[in-house]
C-alpha cells in the first residue's frame, strides 16, 4: 500500500525495513554486489533499490548471482524465525514498535499446532493497515458505516466476542443481482469458512469486502503520508481537514520526487530501456512509482488512461488484490487460488522444453479509445507469435556455462526463429472483454488455440510455465507452483504470500514488460538449438517451488494469515485500542 519513498519514512520510524531493504542486502542505490559465486574476480553488476539489477556485460551471468543471493536470503529468513511466543512478541515489537494485538497468543497456538512456517513474516498486513493507525477510530467506524452502503460490497463481522463471524450486510448493483450467490460464495462465504475454527478468538469488527477481481481505492500520496506520520507519533489526522489534492492521475499516488511523478507528459518509459536488466527484489520491482513503464504496459492502468482523481482517503475496503498505487486491504481465501497439480510428470518425464502459457484475453476491456494492444496478455501473445515479422529481432544474452566467464554483449537474433523454438504461448477459448471491431481484430490478429488441461498429457509435459496477471491476481499460481515445472511469473500485485516466498529460489520473477523473459528463459532451457542451458538449476528451483506450495500455501497457512489480519483490523478500528493489546510480562 503506497509507494517506496513514502514507506521508507514510516519503516525507519518503526524499525521495520522497507520492502526494498527487507529483500535487498545492499540497500543503497547503484551499489554493486561485493561477493560472487565466481572463482575469478569479475566486475560487479549494479543492484538498485527499485528491485532491478542492471547487467555489467563484463561480469558473470547475473542469474548465478541472483540465485546465490536469494538462497542466502531465504536461509536467513527461515533460520531467524521465532520459535517461542516470547520470541514472536519481541520480534513483533521490534518490527512494528507496538505490542501485538489481543488474541495473539491464540494465533500463536494455532500457528504451532498447524506447523505454519515463518511466523514473523506478515509485513504485508502492516503495509496495508498502518495508515489507519493515524486516524481516529471513531471516525474510522463512521467511514465504515458509509462504506457498507457502496454498491457491490459485502460486510462480514461480529458484534460480540462470543458471536460467530457472519455476513452482516450486502449491497449489490442491480446489474449484478444475478451474481448474488457467486459473490456470497467467493467473498463472505469463503472468508467465513477459512476462519471458522478460530473465530471465537477474534474480537468484534466490521469489514467490507469487494467481490470483484481488481482494486478500486486510490488516494493522494500526501494524505497517505500524513496518516502514516500521524501513526508514527501516535496522533490522528482528521479527514475533514485534509486539503484537496493538487495532483490527479496515477502519479498523484506517488512521492513528488518519484520517477512517475517526474514524467507528467505521459512518457512512461523505463529508466533502464537501454540496458539489460533482471529483477532482484520482486516486491520493489512491482511499484509503478519507480517503474513508470507499468502504467503503459498493464491493463489495470491502461483502461483508465492517465489515471483517476484521488478519492477521499480513509474508508477501509478489503479486495482480492491491490497494486502499490491502490489502498485496498488485501484479503485471501482458498477460493482465490486453484488446487494443487495432480498426476504431474516428473521433471525427467517432461518432454517439451518450450515456455508454455494459455489464457483468456483478460486484463482490461478491449475497445476503441484505449491502448488495449499494450495490455499484458495481448503483448505477450503478440510477442511470442511464431509468425512475427521475420525482420523483427530480439536482443538476447547468451546463457553462460560458468560464473567464471563474462556474460558478454547481447546478440540480435530473429524473433520468429526464437519463438518457434522456445515459445508455446497463445490465447485460448473465446474472444471476450472486447467491443465492436476490436473483437474481430483480436480474433484475426492473434494466435488462438485449444485449451490444454493440466497434468500428464497436457500442460504437464512442459518443463517451463509462465504466469501473468489477468484482471487482477493470478488464481492459477498455486497450481502451477505445485507442479514439477519451473514457473516464471510477471505481476504488479504484491500478495499475502509475497514476503513468504523467495524469487529465484521458488520461481523466476519476470518484468511486466517482458524485457528479461528471453534472457532468463534461455539461461535455463538453452538457446534456439537447445544449447547452453542449465537443466539441473531449473530442476532445483522447480522442486523448491513445489515444496514451497505444498508447505507454505495450505489451508492452514491462509487461515493463519486471515486470523492475524482480523486481529489487527479489530484492534485498529476499536475505539479502545489500548485494551486490544497483548503482551508478555
Amino acid at each position: 500500500m503506497g509507494s517506496g519513498l513514502d514507506a521508507d519514512r514510516i519503516y525507519e520510524a518503526v524499525d521495520l525495513p522497507s520492502p526494498e531493504a527487507t529483500h535487498t542486502p545492499h540497500s543503497g542505490s547503484n551499489k554493486s554486489d561485493n561477493t560472487s559465486t565466481s572463482t575469478v574476480r569479475l566486475p560487479h553488476h549494479e543492484w538498485n533499490n527499485d528491485g532491478i539489477l542492471r547487467v555489467n556485460t563484463k561480469g558473470p551471468h547475473p542469474i548465478f548471482e541472483l540465485m546465490r543471493r536469494a538462497e542466502s536470503q531465504w536461509k536467513t529468513k527461515t533460520v531467524r524465525a521465532s520459535k517461542t511466543l516470547r520470541q514472536a512478541v519481541f520480534e513483533y515489537k521490534r518490527r512494528y514498535n507496538r505490542p501485538p494485538p489481543k488474541g495473539f497468543d491464540h494465533w500463536w497456538d494455532y500457528v504451532q499446532e498447524h506447523d505454519v512456517q515463518l511466523p514473523d513474516e506478515y509485513d504485508q498486513i502492516f503495509y496495508d493497515l498502518e495508515p489507519y493507525w493515524g486516524m481516529d477510530p471513531h471516525e474510522l467506524q463512521q467511514l465504515q458505516k458509509e462504506q457498507e452502503l457502496n454498491l457491490d460490497s459485502l460486510t462480514i463481522g461480529k458484534d460480540e466476542d462470543a458471536d460467530p463471524i457472519t455476513l452482516l450486510t450486502m449491497t449489490l448493483d442491480k446489474k449484478n443481482l444475478h451474481r448474488l450467490e457467486a459473490f456470497k460464495k467467493s467473498t463472505a462465504g469463503a472468508q467465513m469458512e477459512i476462519i471458522k475454527d478460530v473465530q471465537q478468538f477474534i474480537p468484534p469488527f466490521r469489514a467490507t469486502l469487494r467481490p470483484h477481481d481488481n482494486p478500486t481505492l486510490f488516494a493522494d500520496w500526501t494524505w497517505r503520508r500524513q496518516a502514516r506520520e500521524a501513526a508514527k507519533y501516535r496522533s490522528y489526522i482528521s479527514i475533514k481537514d485534509l486539503k484537496n489534492p493538487t495532483r490527479h492521475g496515477w502519479a498523484s499516488a506517488c512521492p513528488l520526487d518519484s520517477p512517475l511523478s517526474s514524467r507528467p507528459d505521459g512518457r512512461y518509459e523505463s529508466s533502464y530501456r537501454t540496458s539489460k536488466t533482471f529483477i532482484h527484489d520482486h516486491r520493489a520491482s512491482m511499484d509503478p512509482c519507480f517503474h513508470p513503464q507499468h502504467i503503459a504496459t498493464h491493463g489495470t492502468f491502461l483502461g483508465l488512461g492517465a489515471g483517476p482523481s484521488p478519492k477521499r482517503f480513509g474508508s477501509p475496503l478489503f479486495s482480492f488484490c491491490a497494486s502499490s498505487l491502490h489502498d485496498d486491504i488485501r484479503f485471501t481465501s482458498l477460493f482465490q487460488s486453484s488446487g494443487y497439480a495432480e498426476e504431474d510428470p516428473t521433471w525427467e518425464e517432461k518432454t517439451d522444453n518450450r515456455l508454455f502459457w494459455r489464457g483468456s484475453p483478460t486484463g482490461m476491456f478491449h475497445e476503441e479509445g484505449v491502448n488495449w494492444r499494450q495490455s499484458q496478455r495481448v503483448r505477450l501473445v503478440k510477442m511470442a507469435a511464431t509468425d512475427n515479422d521475420t525482420k523483427s529481432d530480439i536482443s538476447l544474452l547468451r546463457p553462460a556455462q560458468s560464473p567464471d566467464v563474462p556474460v558478454g554483449e547481447a546478440e540480435n537474433l530473429a524473433r520468429s526463429a526464437l519463438n518457434d523454438a522456445l515459445m508455446d504461448i497463445s490465447f485460448a477459448g473465446q474472444v471476450i472483454n472486447c467491443a465492436g471491431d476490436v473483437c474481430t481484430t483480436m480474433k484475426d490478429e492473434f494466435s488462438w488455440k485449444d485449451s490444454v488441461p493440466a497434468g500428464r498429457g497436457g500442460a504437464g509435459q512442459y518443463k517451463y510455465l509462465l504466469d501473468v496477471d489477468g484482471n487482477g491476481w493470478s488464481a492459477r499460481f498455486r497450481r502451477l507452483m505445485s507442479s514439477n515445472s519451473l514457473v516464471f511469473k510477471a505481476t504488479i500485485f504484491p500478495e499475502w504470500w509475497t514476503d513468504r516466498a523467495q524469487a529465484w529460489v521458488h520461481y523466476i520473477p519476470v518484468q511486466v514488460d517482458y524485457s528479461d523473459l528471453y534472457d532468463a528463459f534461455t539461461f535455463f532451457a538453452g538457446d534456439e538449438i537447445g544449447k547452453g542451458g542449465h537443466d539441473e538449476m531449473a530442476k532445483k528451483i522447480a522442486n523448491s517451488g513445489k515444496e514451497w506450495a505444498l508447505n507454505y500455501w495450505r489451508p492452514e497457512d491462509i487461515t493463519a494469515y486471515m486470523f492475524r489480519l482480523w486481529l489487527e483490523y479489530a484492534r485498529v478500528t476499536s475505539t479502545d485500542r489500548d485494551s486490544m493489546n497483548f503482551d508478555i510480562p
